[in-house]
């Protein structure tokens, strides 16, 4: 996997999510959204397919960013109208879902967490995961 920065978005499973989703529509983002976000709160135990941290904190990132109205998240840029992307009756189940799949992240992938070689761009890193449990906790 490719990363070329600290952000939720900078590296290639996001930006892989991140097209994918681009090429949907608004029913197909939505159900791709939960299916990848339920891989993660499944954790190790998905029926489904394994979850990809990278991807799944893109997923929960993008969440965030509807909520809060603002693509405010290091490498959202490329991808203009994220903040439009989930229908806002659906956004409270995502939000559960959301926050589910990042106590998940946080709890159950330490090989993801512990792969960053710089202890400060891991910091770095994790201020999203503050900043993404902030917004969806609020909402």
């Amino acid at each position: 996997m490719g990363t070329w920065g600290v952000g939720v978005f900078e590296n290639d499973a996001a930006e892989d999510f991140l097209d994918n989703l681009s090429s949907m529509d608004p029913e197909g983002r939505e159900r791709f959204l939960v299916y990848v976000l339920t891989s993660a709160e499944e954790g190790k135990d998905s029926t489904s397919r394994p979850a990809n941290p990278s991807e799944a904190l893109a997923a929960i990132a993008l969440v965030a960013i509807e909520i809060a109205r603002d693509s405010a998240f290091s490498g959202g840029e490329g991808h203009p109208g994220v903040e439009d992307w989930i229908c806002m009756e659906s956004l409270h189940e995502i939000r559960g879902i959301s926050l589910r799949a990042l106590d998940s992240i946080e709890s159950n992938y330490d090989w993801h967490w512990n792969s960053w070689i710089d202890e400060k761009e891991k910091e770095e890193a994790l201020v999203d995961v503050v900043k993404m449990r902030r917004i969806l906790s609020a909402f």
